[in-house]
């Protein structure tokens, strides 16, 4: 089966799908990009909160201020790690929800062809119904799980450099 017929037998929600795919591969692709960096750059998230300690530690801030430092930068590092998490996190509930609409719309379709057939009913005239509602299970589920083994991959990776960044700051504190 090429891509046009799978489309074409898969119904209007197919191309929902489709399109979350698509987007959730770039999101991957993307976040896999930036949490290899994160992990394993020298310019990783833990060094540039020291960095930014540092500085204000230059520039004469102490204390509670200091802390506040911290804590800011700390939000605006996960902020930019978590970016894209709630894409992936819509796209893993969402998808085996459109794969269910896609398997009612089948089955409406496939009874009422069934019903407009009339007494000259063919059950062949299921097969269309079910194709689609068979097809976008399948394909609601074929995203769901790889999206959630990503999404549980990158909360794990985004732990660790969380703890990374609160150690490096209780640190820089504590050299207070």
């Amino acid at each position: 089966m090429n891509l046009a017929s799978f489309l074409d037998r898969g119904g209007a929600v197919i191309y929902a799908l489709l399109i979350f795919s698509v987007i959730a591969l770039a999101v991957i692709m993307l976040k896999t990009w930036q949490l290899w960096r994160a992990r394993f750059s020298d310019e990783n998230p833990a060094a540039r909160l020291g960095a930014a300690l540092a500085e204000a530690r230059e520039r004469g801030v102490i204390g509670e201020a200091l802390e506040t430092v911290a804590q800011i930068h700390a939000e605006r590092e996960m902020a930019r790690l978590q970016s894209g998490m709630r894409w992936l996190e819509a796209t893993a509930a969402l998808s085996p929800l459109l794969g269910l609409l896609g398997t009612v719309t089948g089955m409406i379709r496939a009874f009422r062809d069934l019903e407009e057939a009339g007494a000259t009913s063919d059950p062949a005239l299921l097969s269309g119904g079910i194709w689609e509602a068979l097809l976008t299970t399948a394909a609601g589920l074929i995203i769901a799980v790889p999206v959630l083994a990503a999404l549980a991959l990158f909360e794990s990776v985004i732990a660790g450099l969380r703890q990374d960044m609160r150690e490096r700051a209780l640190r820089a504190l504590q050299d207070e």
